[in-house]
């Protein structure tokens, strides 16, 4: 007997077995018996080893899907978690007072929207809104000007809106036009500020529309290029600066009170002002004298008018008999009353003078001194000859050497005008010429014009 049993040497196993499986019956078991009994034992055993394969498969399907969720549901669940929970919180502002330097550019007609975007890009602030936030809670925020400012980065979106208000933060480009220049000067001033061809701003100043001339200006933009300081942004093109001085000529114009219909001739009036004086307290009365010359007929006779439409612009303040004769629009030694245009862009002064002139008789006018430009006024021809005579002592003593020593060194005294030449010609050109007025002061050889200069 005990050797049958032998093959289920694992004790679990024999314990099923043998609790399934009858023992024999005492005494000797027939053929049958044992046959039977074997077969019982090799069916056990059968069903024993199908549980236990059962048992492995069932454990490796577990642990397959139990890796297969891992693998796979780890990541779903940080994505899940990273959206609905960031790791680290958003930063709405910066805590100030910021690190390094950058620098952001601020254009003309940038809103604030723009200037946020322009800021957060920069790193200058932390979110476009922390600026805008700041700027509404600053009553100067709208005082902000174009140009090019050098700031820290990471700031406080209030310390930047208060960078950005101070002046000293910010590259100013500026660009002066004196009183008296020419148009052509001042496309060069401009071509030579934004580094470009001098045809590029002459191109730009013949598009009357987009400069915004006004129709009083009779398609002549000569005379409505304001003589000031202009601040330049970034963005500057010659169309732009152009516009802002034919701009700032119209606000003068209006606040000076000139009505749409005289600007013209109150411009043209100006710029021979302009040019024919350089004391103050002379330009009204100057005013006077081509006003009261108009009412009696009388030719201007202004040498500045002359150089002018002859195209002549050098050194040599004296005009020709040729140029004086010169037939064209602007020569008033030609033509009646004024002439078509201006001859150089008038300041302020100018215009007020041109437009409110002195009460006076006065008909003639001549420089009695070059250094100073000291005008004398005069309502007869005696009185002009007695002014030119003064004039040429002063000439001769200028030329010997002797004038003076209060007169010689005061040789800047006054407003020169636009250029070391024109503000010269102001106060000289009329003595090289002999006009109407030379002929009845009986001077003719001094060759001074009526009005003088």
């Amino acid at each position: 007997m005990s050797d049958l049993w032998d093959p289920f040497a694992d004790d679990d196993e024999a314990e099923e077995v043998e609790d399934s499986v009858a023992p024999p019956p005492t005494g000797v078991p027939s053929r049958r018996a044992l046959r039977e009994a074997e077969e019982a034992v090799q069916e056990e055993k059968r069903h024993t080893r199908s549980k236990g394969l059962s048992a492995v498969v069932t454990v490796l399907i577990v642990g397959a899907l139990g890796a297969i969720g891992y693998f796979v549901g780890v990541p779903i669940y940080h994505a899940m978690t990273e959206e609905k929970a960031p790791l680290v919180a958003e930063i709405t502002d910066y805590p100030g007072p910021g690190v390094g330097s950058v620098e952001v550019v601020v254009n003309s007609g940038d809103t604030g929207n723009i200037i946020a975007k322009t800021l957060k890009d920069a790193d200058v602030v932390a979110t476009e809104k922390a600026f805008l936030t700041a700027c509404s809670e600053n009553t100067g925020c709208g005082a902000i000007q174009p140009g090019i400012y050098t700031l820290k980065k990471q700031m406080k979106a209030d310390d930047a809106v208060t960078a950005l208000l101070d002046p000293t933060n910010r590259e100013t480009v500026t660009l002066t036009v004196p009183e008296g220049y020419r148009a052509d000067q001042v496309f060069q001033l401009i071509a030579d500020k934004l580094e470009v061809p001098l045809s590029e701003v002459e191109a730009a100043a013949s598009d009357t529309v987009a400069i915004g001339l006004p129709p009083e200006a009779e398609g002549l933009v000569e005379g409505w290029l304001f003589p000031d300081t202009y601040n330049l942004s970034p963005d500057s093109t010659p169309a732009s600066i152009l516009a802002t001085m034919v701009g700032q000529t119209t606000r003068v114009l209006d606040e000076v009170g000139v009505p749409g219909e005289q600007r013209h001739d109150v411009i043209v009036l100006a710029s021979m002002v302009e040019k024919e004086t350089r004391r103050e307290e002379d330009r009204s009365k100057a005013a006077r004298v081509f006003l009261n010359r108009i009412e009696q007929g009388m030719k201007l006779q202004s040498d500045a008018t002359v150089v002018y439409g002859v195209g002549r612009f050098d050194d040599n303040v004296w005009t020709t008999d040729e140029e004086r004769a010169d037939d064209n629009p602007y020569n008033t030694y030609v033509i009646d009353g004024l002439p078509v245009g201006a001859i150089c862009n008038p300041g302020r002064a100018a215009i007020e003078a041109a437009f409110r002139p002195a009460d006076g008789p006065w008909i003639y006018m001549v420089v009695v001194n070059d250094d100073t430009g000291e005008v004398e006024f005069n309502e007869t021809a005696e009185g002009h000859a007695a002014s030119l005579l003064k004039y040429q002592e002063w000439l001769a003593a200028k030329a010997a050497g002797t004038l003076p020593t209060e007169t010689a060194s005061s040789e800047t005294a006054g407003a020169e005008g636009a250029d070391g030449a024109d503000g010269a010609d102001a106060g000289t050109e009329e003595a090289g010429t002999d006009g109407a007025g030379g002929d009845e002061a009986g001077t003719d050889e001094a060759g001074t014009g009526e009005a003088g200069q």
